[in-house]
């Protein structure tokens, strides 16, 4: 049998696989310490889920980012208005230390950390590139800068539904240089 392999750049780096940790905060509150290792990695004896992107179903990676959609995972317990957390968390590699910025859309809050370290709130982002094709009917594009270091680095979104819009939970996110272009390495 022949087997094909190609293997190329993404078109942009949207990231495309999260690890993902859910919980009902009046009944088991799970700490960002408790979720995490000291070195920001996710705590494999917490039970995490794997959501990846699958190219038949869902966005292109030619204009969109991959996206969770975490309102219609979650509609029955928002419709009864249970309270949910979670924490998404993706690896990050990079062939050297760069500024990078993750650019995204969301609702909910967001609590963002890179290897166990807090960064700042996140801005919009407005008249400046972004590397992807903003859906109109999401909040507008925000991002916040990240400091990668030469080889793995831990991204971790500490996230709820907002009270009032428990409907409007989700993210779609993609990484960047700081002027929006594709990143070095």
């Amino acid at each position: 049998a022949i087997q094909q392999r190609f293997n190329s750049s993404l078109i942009f780096p949207t990231i495309n696989t999260w690890q993902a940790l859910f919980f009902d905060p009046a009944i088991n509150e799970i700490s960002l310490t408790a979720a995490l290792l000291p070195d920001g990695k996710p705590n494999p004896a917490q039970d995490w889920l794997s959501h990846e992107q699958n190219p038949e179903v869902g966005s292109s990676n030619m204009s969109e980012p991959y996206g969770l959609h975490l309102s219609r995972q979650f509609r029955e317990q928002l419709q009864q208005g249970k309270p949910i957390a979670g924490y998404l968390a993706t690896t990050l590699r990079s062939r050297s230390a760069q500024p990078a910025e993750l650019v995204f859309q969301a609702d909910g809050q967001m609590d963002i950390f890179l290897n166990g370290e807090r960064l700042n709130e996140a801005v919009a982002i407005s008249g400046k590139a972004v590397p992807f094709n903003p859906l109109p009917w999401l909040n507008p594009v925000r991002g916040v800068r990240l400091n990668l270091k030469a080889g793995e680095n831990y991204l971790v979104i500490s996230t709820r539904p907002y009270p009032q819009k428990p409907k409007a939970w989700y993210i779609l996110a993609a990484l960047s240089s700081l002027d929006g272009d594709r990143l070095a390495g």
